[in-house]
């Protein structure tokens, strides 16, 4: 299923996005690490209670998974294979889960300079903890493919403001 997403989504992005650079879903998953950490932190801080931090949360593992498929498309690693593995759960909290995941992410960023074989190893450990954080409240595959239903029905060609067709 996460096959099909993956496929879908070579075209998708080429049709609305045909000049983006590794740098540009790099920057994309930086923008939705930073909204998973925004929702946590909002939630333990026990504010803006009228929004769905809960739900933020969830979107950005989708957006940050959409994006990701990109960057792996972009440096030409296989998606599928490296979060191929076990959906993790750990006792971590999820401000702990979230520092994980950006330490990976920022692996990620210093592996860009070096081999192929760096950055695979780089991406199978973010895809790890990309898993990771969703611990066992969340189906990290039924979130991408909910994501995915969603996004690919934009067109940003069509209409740069919202993407809406």
């Amino acid at each position: 299923m996460l096959r099909d997403v993956v496929t879908e989504h070579k075209g998708w992005a080429r049709a609305n996005f045909p000049g983006a650079t590794e740098a540009d879903a790099f920057t994309g998953m930086q923008e939705e690490a930073g909204e998973m950490c925004h929702a946590v932190l909002k939630m333990k801080q026990g504010i803006r209670t009228n929004q769905d931090h809960e739900a933020d949360f969830m979107d950005g593992i989708g957006d940050f998974a959409i994006y990701m498929i990109h960057f792996c498309e972009l440096v030409g690693v296989d998606f599928c294979r490296v979060v191929a593995g076990p959906q993790r759960v750990t006792e971590h909290d999820r401000q702990r889960r979230l520092r994980n995941l950006c330490g990976a992410l920022a692996s990620v960023h210093s592996a860009m300079d070096y081999t192929h074989g760096d950055m695979n190893h780089a991406l199978v450990s973010l895809g790890n903890r990309l898993k990771e954080v969703c611990g066992s409240q969340y189906d990290f595959n039924g979130i991408v493919l909910e994501t995915w239903a969603q996004v690919k029905e934009r067109d940003w060609k069509e209409n740069p403001e919202t993407g809406r067709a």
